[in-house]
């Protein structure tokens, strides 16, 4: 993993699956019931190919397994149309009959034991498709049966249809079809296995039928738990009673050359004032901007297999030619540390993200209408970034260290 520093250690990690895919029929593979069945327990690869198989028949022959995946996709419990399989697999249907009892017409029940012992966290994904092709939003589910796609440990996308065929995505296509991806969740994970500091008491914790327990990577996908949001304040807003100090400081800053954070926290309004901690006030990040060379800063990011990327060309058809970013977001992790002549804090790390719309403008050619294709020329410009809720992003960060070195 790669450190990129921009005004604090930002580490970029890379988030969701690169979604690519169009219609390449490359490869033609058809599994049988009995194909399916011959699974090797050393290799999970296999055993999540033949999940997908099993699942695309699935969703071809029963209409209540589509609403159900469409509907727990539509509550994006990780802030992402993501349907964690171990919680809806025994959800019973009208017909008395679950998600798992249909699978197991074509994979035995041992093995999707087995399959959640090697993947706890097994998604199901319903992308946003360009051009309002699919999603969880838009799907019909007395229509639209989803194809199932799959990443191999080569990072090649493949897909599976509801005859056992099998197809592979060429790495810059993408589909115009129905399609879920399958996939190792990366916003929920094993209570067990969530071991940082900044697990709280108050976390929410999501238990399946068996026992598992699962927490969220980091509270920014928390999208169970109520959050309050902040909106931006207008041009001709009054200022609200509780931020008047912070104006104070910006005002004594200019007039006597102070540190902001000397007033806030401390009351100190001259340059050899003494005060006493306040620890009525907290920080967070209310905006973020990459600076520089705009296609400098895009190639910085986006330089890691599954990071967001634009596509530099079009997809043409009867639906017409439309630019599309990507599935996934980048997260930015903050560590914030704090120093003084006595004592260095522990230091906190906080984490927030965006999409690749949210943090860059693209220049696109477009031809004169009824000639040539429209594509992409690369970044016009960055675009600042407002954090739509910022007390779950860093607040508090300044409080909390101060109160470290006391």
């Amino acid at each position: 993993m790669k450190t990129k520093t921009f005004f604090q250690t930002i580490c970029i990690v890379a988030i969701s699956m690169l979604f690519v895919i169009s219609c390449n029929r490359d490869d033609h593979i058809s599994l049988t019931k009995e194909e399916i069945q011959e699974i090797e327990t050393y290799n999970p690869q296999l055993l999540i190919e033949n999940f997908a198989a099993a699942l695309a028949k699935v969703f071809s022959e029963n209409k209540e397994i589509r609403e159900l995946v469409k509907d727990e996709a539509l509550k994006m419990i990780d802030d992402d149309y993501d349907v964690l399989y171990i919680l809806v697999k025994d959800v019973k249907l009208k017909d008395n009959s679950t998600l798992e009892s249909n699978l197991s017409k074509y994979l035995p029940r041992e093995k999707l034991s087995q399959l959640i012992q090697e993947i706890p966290t097994l998604t199901i994904f319903v992308p946003e498709l360009i051009d309002d092709a699919f999603s969880a939003v838009k799907w019909d589910t007395d229509l639209d049966i989803p194809k199932v796609a799959f990443i191999d440990k080569e990072n090649n996308v493949h897909y599976i249809d509801s005859f056992g065929d099998k197809k592979t995505f060429a790495h810059n296509e993408i589909p115009l079809f129905p399609i879920v991806v399958l996939k190792k969740s990366e916003r929920i994970v094993l209570k067990s296995s969530k071991l940082r500091s900044s697990i709280q008491d108050n976390v929410t914790v999501i238990r399946a039928n068996n026992g598992l327990e699962f927490v969220f990577d980091d509270e920014i996908y928390d999208n169970i738990k109520p959050k309050q949001i902040l909106t931006r304040l207008g041009a001709n807003t009054d200022i609200p009673s509780n931020m008047n100090k912070m104006f104070d400081a910006k005002r004594f800053k200019d007039q006597v050359n102070i540190w902001q954070r000397d007033y806030i926290y401390y009351d100190i309004s001259s340059v050899t004032g003494r005060g006493s901690f306040n620890e009525n006030f907290g920080e967070h990040i209310y905006s973020f901007q990459l600076l520089g060379d705009p296609n400098g800063a895009y190639n910085g990011i986006s330089d890691q297999t599954g990071d967001p990327r634009y596509n530099s060309s079009f997809v043409t058809g009867p639906r017409g030619s439309t630019p599309i970013w990507t599935d996934g977001e980048f997260e930015f992790w903050v560590n914030v540390k704090l120093a003084s002549k006595t004592a260095v804090g522990d230091g906190i790390r906080k984490k927030f993200k965006a999409k690749g719309e949210q943090l860059f403008d693209l220049d696109i050619y477009y031809p004169p209408r009824g000639s040539g294709t429209a594509f992409v020329r690369g970044v016009s410009k960055t675009k600042k970034f407002f954090y739509h809720n910022p007390c779950t992003c860093l607040a508090g960060i300044w409080r909390s260290l101060v109160k470290q070195l006391r």
